[in-house]
């Protein structure tokens, strides 16, 4: 059962009632007055002017133990009118504050909530109907001592009166941890309350059958008195890394600022390790994006985000937290853990380059950073001179041109379902037409608040819409992917891939396939299915100044960004050339050809794995091409030998 209906419906029978309530009559009391609690906090302070804590109790004295078990709600009544005076309403609750005091280092799991007061007996207020339920956290305890937990809401809450403030504690304690509240010296019935079985219900601290608190549980609000802060807060969330990824060397940070928030001012990125605090990586105080909605300039930027370079840390499990701040002092953050490989065990092929030919045996040279790898292999894929992936053209869009995100992403989910993977399609028994599926998309990529679609929001939407429809797709990106990057990943790697184009109009395509190799002009012909016009057909694809283009519309268009879904079980079948299992004379792969017919193409995926068996890969596209003569030492195929060979030969070496 979710946590949500875990609240709603006051908690999952977990342990027998008998076994818990003789458990909680064994509680026992201490005195810790004037310890001095330190801060456990899920997210940086709201810090205004306007702040205001709604606190009724008269400070810590006591700590109860044995009483604490897990799985279980606790409630305080709120009234900011008694401490933020007569003006507080209406009142904004931003998080939530419980001190708990621990006898050793250990975690928390806790969220916390707002529920609307029960006055069925006027005499004594209960809690009533949830308002509003905050993200679940898991928060370590460094060490023994009192801690003030403190929990923020996802969305600030509007009260016009008093309510009841929830923390719900989702782990179950060791007894070794000795977890206990805190009270002061003032026991009043009907403000305080605690729930961990439905039979039971909710029990009044001071007041019930088991054992009653000789004060009051200390629980207490955060919020803006006399009105609602100008504009949402900020709302931020990771597009990369996402939670539980491995990353390499060094990693782009990006995240998605989704409220809309007029008054942001910046995004702090930091990370921790297991053991320490949190080190800032940096701040980014642009958070300028593309937008691109079929009409106008898309424009220039990448959100907010950072670049880490974590290649002089130790490799591990560490935390990345990102925090948005605004000009009036709210604040949001998300955290994502994630495995770091500074010397990642990556196989990048030295020589030969991408696009380059070869004729008899290859020798691929291969260099890698990791301090540990095992072994190297390589293996290959046939390439086809035309290649169509099956994608239909649609559009232009009904809804007007801002659709041609979700529009050009529908044409890519629909290649799926004609694959025979149905279900992001699929509504019950209906299967969805692409105008209604652009519209479901749109929701989740907030097209029409925007006017368009955003980078991070077509990243984030899409895995938000593909996670509600059973979390089976992976969504990826590249930032300014060229024609060798689009072609692996619709050919090779099968991904149904659409791009986002830069410049007047900023338009998002579909990527269908590809006719033929290089032109007599250099160019490149892509397919591409066009919302824009509802057409399919060839446009040319070029390098110019180390940024790849198409020609869209009458007009050369940046290639910004490659967005690529495929599904988590998706195989490909692929052939080996070989394995190095020895790197002391370096890490080289012999391949003679067979089976290849002069001038045929193919796809070659490296692969390597260090001694913790984690994987790194890199990828080319090759010529097979015996019409021309090899030049002893032209390690890039350039038809020389020169001086780039030598600095090829230098970084293999």
């Amino acid at each position: 059962m979710s946590r949500l209906l875990i609240i709603c419906c006051c908690l999952i029978l977990l342990l027998s009632t008998a076994v818990l309530s003789a458990q909680k009559k064994q509680a026992r009391i201490e005195k810790i007055a004037n310890t001095v609690p330190s801060e456990l906090r899920a997210a940086p302070s709201l810090a205004t002017a306007d702040t205001c804590i709604v606190r009724h109790d008269q400070g810590i004295v006591y700590k109860i133990d044995g009483w604490v078990v897990g799985n279980e709600l606790y409630k305080g009544y709120q009234d900011p009118a008694v401490s933020c005076g007569s003006g507080a309403y209406p009142f904004t609750v931003t998080e939530i504050t419980m001190p708990m005091y621990f006898a050793r280092a250990t975690s928390v799991v806790v969220s916390v909530d707002i529920e609307a007061v029960d006055l069925t007996n006027p005499a004594c207020p209960a809690p009533g109907a949830l308002m509003a339920l905050s993200s679940e956290y898991t928060l370590p305890v460094p060490d023994f001592g009192l801690w003030n937990v403190v929990i923020p809401l996802d969305t600030p809450v509007v009260v016009n009166g008093p309510f009841f403030a929830g923390v719900f504690l989702g782990n179950i304690f060791d007894p070794l941890d000795s977890a206990a509240v805190v009270i002061d010296t003032f026991p009043t019935n009907c403000v305080t309350y605690n729930i961990w079985d439905t039979t039971i219900g909710f029990v009044d601290l001071t007041n019930n059958t088991m054992w009653n608190f000789p004060g009051r549980l200390v629980l207490y609000a955060t919020g803006v008195a006399g009105g609602v802060p100008a504009g949402p807060p900020p709302s931020v969330e990771f597009i990369t890394p996402k939670r539980q990824d491995t990353l390499f060397g060094s990693s782009e940070l990006w995240v998605w600022e989704s409220s809309g928030s007029t008054s942001m001012d910046y995004v702090s990125f930091e990370y921790r390790s297991s053991t320490g605090g949190y080190i800032e990586i940096g701040r980014d105080f642009d958070g300028t994006a593309p937008l691109r909605d079929g009409t106008n300039p898309s424009g220039t930027g990448l959100g907010f985000s950072a670049h880490f370079d974590f290649s002089s840390l130790s490799e591990g499990v560490y935390t990345i937290r990102a925090t948005a701040f605004d000009t009036l002092g709210q604040s949001s953050s998300d955290s994502v853990t994630a495995y770091l490989e500074p010397t990642p065990p990556i196989p990048a092929v030295v020589s030969p380059v991408e696009g380059s030919a070869f004729c008899n045996q290859l020798d691929l040279l291969i260099t890698s950073n990791d301090e540990n790898l095992s072994y190297v292999q390589a293996l290959r894929q046939v390439a086809n001179d035309n290649y169509m992936a099956g994608m239909i053209s649609a559009g232009p869009p009904t809804q007007g041109v801002q659709y041609v995100g979700p529009w050009a992403a529908s044409l890519a989910l629909k290649l799926w379902y004609d694959r025979g993977y149905r279900q992001p399609m699929m509504e019950g028994f209906t299967v969805l037409t692409i105008p209604t599926l652009a519209d479901r998309l749109a929701v989740a990529c907030k097209v029409v608040e925007n006017g368009g679609t955003t980078d991070e929001a077509m990243v984030s939407g899409l895995r938000s819409y593909l996670m509600s429809k059973g979390n089976e797709f992976n969504v990826e990106y590249l930032h300014s992917p060229g024609y060798f990057d689009l072609r692996r990943a619709v050919e090779d790697g099968g991904n149904a891939v659409i791009v986002g184009l830069g410049g007047t109009p900023g338009t998002w395509v579909a990527i269908n396939g590809f006719a033929g190799w290089e032109q007599t002009d250099g160019s490149y012909l892509v397919n591409i299915s066009n919302p824009l016009t509802g057409t399919q057909g060839n446009v040319a694809m070029r390098s110019s100044f180390n940024q790849w283009e198409m020609l869209v519309s009458g007009s050369w268009q940046t290639v910004d960004i490659m967005v690529t879904i495929i599904p988590k079980l998706w195989t490909v079948s692929r052939a080996s050339m070989g394995a190095d299992l020895n790197g002391t004379d370096g890490w080289s792969i012999n391949w003679s050809p067979t089976g290849l017919t002069d001038g045929q193409w193919i796809y070659v995926l490296t692969i390597g794995s260090d001694a913790n068996n984690i994987k790194g890969m890199d990828g080319l596209v090759l010529n097979y091409n015996c019409s021309q003569a090899f030049i002893k030492g032209d390690y890039n195929g350039d038809g020389s030998a020169d001086i780039i060979d030598l600095d090829f030969l230098i970084k293999y070496i």
